[in-house]
């Protein structure tokens, strides 16, 4: 490099350090607070979970537990549920239901991937009818698109 680019260089390199430190001195501070050492979780005991069930409609009904809030829906055919809680509610959840309708669970869609939401979808899936459906919101994510 001759000596007046040389200059031209240097010039417009300190233009540049000059705007990108007048930016950054116009960002607020990004201050993380340090790192605190959780203390051991315990494990919940799901025994005291009471399920409270809810009607919305003659077919709709919420039941809430311990997480995530199911929807049942009633139909002459069978039962639609959104959501199956932690595994260990699902003995108290089919009571919750069977005090709601006699006819079989069809249907579980889970709303995302969430253990309060899918916990108990394998053994829904054991309990339920021969004609039983599992769909989820959460495969799409684990699903890799074809195009």
């Amino acid at each position: 490099m001759n000596t007046s680019h040389t200059r031209i260089f240097f010039s417009i390199a300190a233009i540049i350090f000059g705007v990108a430190a007048a930016q950054a001195a116009d960002q607020p501070a990004d201050i993380k607070p340090a790192k605190v050492a959780e203390p051991p979780r315990q494990p919940q005991d799901f025994s005291k979970v009471e399920i409270k069930t809810t009607k919305l409609a003659d077919d709709f009904y919420t039941l809430e537990g311990q997480g995530g809030t199911i929807s049942v829906l009633t139909g002459p055919d069978g039962i639609l549920l959104v959501d199956s809680q932690f595994a260990p509610l699902t003995e108290k959840l089919v009571a919750a239901i069977k005090k709601i309708s006699d006819k079989p669970i069809r249907f579980l869609v889970n709303t995302h991937v969430h253990g309060d939401h899918t916990g108990g979808n394998e053994n829904f899936a054991s309990l339920a009818s021969p004609s039983f459906r599992a769909s989820s919101y959460a495969t799409a994510w684990l699903t890799p698109v074809r195009t």
